[in-house]
C-alpha cells in the first residue's frame, strides 16, 4: 500500500528548511520580461530580480533594496503602484493581470500585466505583497507610447468615473486631438 504523506507537513518543513530565501531571485534573474519584487507592507523593496533592475534603470540589486516606489519611478507610476498596494493591503486581495503602461529605463514605454499577492505571516497578518509582471510585447506601437501619453493613461484608470475630452486627454499628451486617438 502506498505511503501516505502529510504534504502540508512537508510543504511547510521544506519552506522553513530553505538556506536561500531569495531563490525567487535566482529563479527569476535570467528571464528578462518577467519583472519580481517583494515589498514589506510599507512598500520597502526587500527583493528584486535583474529584469526589475534593468527596468529601473539600475546596475545592481542593492541599489534598489531598502527604497520605495517613488525613489525608483516617475511620479505618476509611483502613485499608481501605491494605490494598487494600499487596495490590496485594505482589501486582502490580490490584484490579478492589470494592464499597465510602464517606462523603460531607455524612456521607451510600452505595456504589461501586473500581478500582486499579500504576503502573509503564520497568524495570517499581511506582511508584505509579492509583485510579478509579464511584459507585453507589440512591434506594431513601437514609439507610439512615450511618458506624456503613459501619465494621461494613468489618468484615464483613475479618473475613469469623471468625464474627459478628446482635446483635453490630446493637451496633456502633448498630442493633437487626431494624433491621440490614432494611438489610443
Amino acid at each position: 500500500s502506498p505511503m501516505t504523506v502529510d504534504i502540508a507537513k512537508l510543504r511547510s518543513e521544506f519552506f522553513k528548511s530553505l538556506a536561500t530565501p531569495t531563490f525567487f531571485e535566482t529563479l527569476l534573474d535570467p528571464v528578462s520580461d518577467i519583472v519580481f519584487a517583494l515589498k514589506t507592507r510599507d512598500g520597502i523593496y526587500l527583493s528584486v530580480n535583474e529584469a526589475w533592475v534593468k527596468r529601473c534603470g539600475l546596475k545592481h540589486k542593492s541599489e534598489a533594496l531598502g527604497r520605495v516606489a517613488r525613489d525608483l519611478f516617475p511620479p505618476h507610476m509611483a502613485a499608481r503602484y501605491e494605490a494598487q498596494d494600499k487596495k490590496l493591503l485594505a482589501t486582502g486581495m490580490p490584484i490579478i493581470d492589470s494592464l499597465d503602461l510602464i517606462v523603460m529605463a531607455d524612456g521607451k514605454a510600452g505595456w504589461c500585466l501586473s500581478n500582486k499577492v499579500p504576503l502573509l505571516d503564520d497568524k495570517k497578518k499581511i506582511i508584505g505583497i509579492a509583485t510579478f509582471s509579464k511584459d507585453l510585447i507589440d512591434p506594431s506601437r513601437a514609439g507610439l507610447i512615450d511618458a506624456a501619453f503613459a501619465e494621461v493613461i494613468d489618468y484615464i484608470q483613475s479618473h475613469y468615473d469623471e468625464q474627459m475630452r478628446i482635446e483635453m486627454l490630446a493637451k496633456k499628451a502633448e498630442l493633437t486631438a487626431s494624433q491621440f486617438e490614432r494611438r489610443m
